[in-house]
């Protein structure tokens, strides 16, 4: 099964799943033949993460919309990143918090197998080498974009970041587009 965050479905039915992070609505339906659920992009990151556990999604694929940071690159343009430059502060990072030091091999961040699979239907003219700023929830400078976009980022994304650091601690198979 994949879980697809944004993405809302028509039709389906909402149901609610109890983590212990907060409960979750999502629907189910069917993507390309594979069963597919759809938990609401909302709340505490860590409860959506718990939740496509639960549902048995073994894979996760996160919608965003994303700020370009780079003039040469094409409004619209379609991209499936290969790395990420985390620039949130604050809020829960992981499971085990307070239970000791642990480590989860974060490189690279995204599954290079859901990744692939995701390239396969973009477009040619899709950026496949494309590297994420995640950004805090709140308007970004134009200071910050020209900092990230010097630091290597070609876009900014609110949302991606803890989101796929607590995927990859729970050994979900996440990739953005």
């Amino acid at each position: 099964m994949i879980a697809i965050w944004g993405l809302t479905t028509e039709g389906g039915d909402p149901e609610a799943i109890e983590t212990p992070f907060g409960a979750v609505k999502f629907t189910r339906g069917v993507l390309g033949g594979r069963e597919a659920v759809f938990p609401e992009r909302s709340g505490d990151a860590r409860a959506r993460v718990w939740a496509s556990l639960e549902l048995g999604a073994q894979r996760v694929i996160a919608l965003f919309t994303a700020l370009l940071l780079r003039p040469e690159k094409s409004s619209g343009a379609l991209f499936a990143p290969v790395d990420v430059l985390d620039q949130t502060r604050a809020g829960p990072t992981t499971f085990f918090e307070g239970r000791g030091i642990g480590y989860v091999q974060m490189t690279p961040p995204f599954c290079p197998q859901l990744r692939a699979a995701l390239l396969q239907g973009l477009p040619a003219d899709a950026r496949v080498d494309t590297i994420v700023a995640a950004c805090p929830a709140r308007h970004i400078t134009p200071a910050e974009a020209r900092a990230w976009s010097a630091l290597g980022a070609d876009a900014a994304a609110w949302g991606l970041a803890p989101e796929w650091n607590l995927a990859r601690e729970l050994e979900r198979c996440y990739a953005p587009l």
